[in-house]
């Protein structure tokens, strides 16, 4: 059931950047990595901060981990903290791109090769989806509950992206699992 519901995020990630075309979504896309390079900046000085609001599932010997040994299971609160700050500061920052969006919506009708313009604006919109997709997965992935770690280990999709998505997987590994 996750795998369907993240395919049909990805299919209406296409659909949307086609409708929005190319410069456009050039736009959002720009916009969201300053973003990412913000939250990525910010994430780990935020991250212990949270720890006294969000609470996270003390993990044992015991725990089950999707994506993880349980070697390392044991000291993902860390990670935990810093996935979630990281994802704060992109859920902030990407209302802020979707207002710089909205006030340069007249770049939709720019007069571009049809065909070029819905093409490249639906492929960079999924490709700004898979990253959104990928890290919240990944955070879902830092927390010992063996429902979401038994649903996330059942998705072929969620696992395909978090173990395997070239760059994306050994980074955000590094920056918060290993940093």
């Amino acid at each position: 059931m996750l795998s369907l519901i993240i395919i049909l995020m990805m299919l209406y990630a296409v659909y949307t950047g086609v409708r929005r075309g190319f410069v456009l979504q050039m736009v959002y896309t720009v916009g969201y990595f300053i973003v990412f390079w913000i939250a990525q900046t910010l994430s780990h000085t935020l991250g212990p901060q949270l720890s006294l609001l969000v609470p996270y599932p003390s993990a044992t010997e015991d725990s089950y981990f999707a994506f993880f040994q349980k070697s390392t299971g044991l000291s993902l609160d860390k990670a935990f903290y810093v996935g979630v700050a990281f994802l704060i500061v992109m859920f902030i920052g990407g209302l802020l791109v979707r207002l710089v969006g909205l006030l340069a919506n007249s770049l939709t009708y720019l007069p571009l090769l049809k065909q070029f313009n819905k093409l490249l604006g639906g492929l960079l919109s999924l490709v700004v989806v898979y990253i959104g997709i990928f890290l919240f997965l990944y955070v879902l992935a830092l927390v010992p509950i063996d429902g979401l770690q038994n649903t996330l280990a059942h998705s072929w999709v969620a696992k395909t992206m978090v173990l395997k998505t070239p760059i994306l997987t050994s980074q955000i590994t590094q920056w918060w699992v290993a940093g």
